[in-house]
């Protein structure tokens, strides 16, 4: 089974330095990548152009669940689409969108096996450290509740594998990763206490690789940073399912979005 984390950035709409034809680059990368599972983060704009939602199932060939999350102080909604290759059997559909500053989409699907398999969709908090923590611990409380759970989207942390500097981090965001003058990796621990793996990192423990930004950085003091802020968590009884992943960096990814989509395949 494979699943596919991708941020596109103001719902692959809007041009992005100059590039306008994000959304046909968004769906080639995909449709390259063949997920079953797809999760896509910032999908402004999806609740009020239903065509562009259709147009990715019928592209895609796949069923899309749209969470409609809270409008910011700028009225953007970060939108949440989670998408299911046709022919998966959707046993179950939660959400929520108050709690949390962008939100959370989980589907119940059944695997090869006829044993259900959760897959949990989210994009935590960009700015506070804390706030991060908290919707993390909210999820682990509150969405897996199955032996087999898959958490993934962007979940703006750094992870205490990757062992940044404070330099690392470009000076404007810095308040976005340290905790009391050092970086925060709570987010991942938790997790990571909680029974979960990273798989980028169980697979490629010397390069997990980067996931932003791309050469679309939206925000100039982003440039030159090479951030891991993507992810897809598994159950440690799931870490022998692992079989391959990996950051997709090509030509066309480095033109779709501020981020790379991160795809991973498990036997399930």
């Amino acid at each position: 089974m494979r699943v596919m984390s991708y941020n596109i950035w103001f719902g692959g709409t809007r041009p992005l330095k100059g590039i306008s034809n994000r959304q046909t680059l968004i769906q080639k990368i995909v449709r390259a990548c063949q997920p079953d599972v797809l999760a896509l983060l910032e999908c402004n704009g999806w609740i009020e152009d239903r065509d562009i939602l259709r147009d990715y199932e019928r592209n895609l060939d796949m069923h899309a669940i749209l969470l409609a999350t809270k409008p910011d102080h700028e009225n953007n909604a970060f939108n949440i689409v989670l998408m299911v290759k046709h022919g998966l059997v959707i046993r179950r559909v939660v959400a929520d969108a108050v709690r949390f500053w962008h939100g959370v989409v989980a589907v119940e699907v059944m695997g090869s096996d006829n044993v259900p398999v959760q897959f949990i969709a989210t994009h935590l908090s960009p700015r506070s450290p804390n706030k991060r923590l908290e919707e993390a611990k909210s999820i682990l409380k509150d969405f897996c509740n199955q032996k087999r759970c898959v958490v993934m989207g962007d979940l703006n942390s750094l992870s205490p594998h990757d062992k940044y500097a404070v330099t690392d981090i470009p000076e404007g965001y810095r308040s976005r990763h340290l905790t009391d003058g050092k970086i925060d990796t709570r987010v991942l621990e938790a997790f990571n206490q909680a029974g979960f793996v990273d798989s980028m990192a169980c697979l490629h423990p010397e390069d997990p690789g980067f996931t932003a930004p791309t050469k679309l950085a939206s925000d100039p003091a982003f440039e030159g940073a090479k951030l891991r802020l993507d992810y897809i968590l598994v159950p440690s009884a799931l870490k022998n399912t692992l079989r391959s992943g990996e950051v997709i960096r090509n030509e066309d990814s480095n033109s779709a979005s501020d981020h790379f989509p991160l795809m991973v395949e498990l036997d399930l």
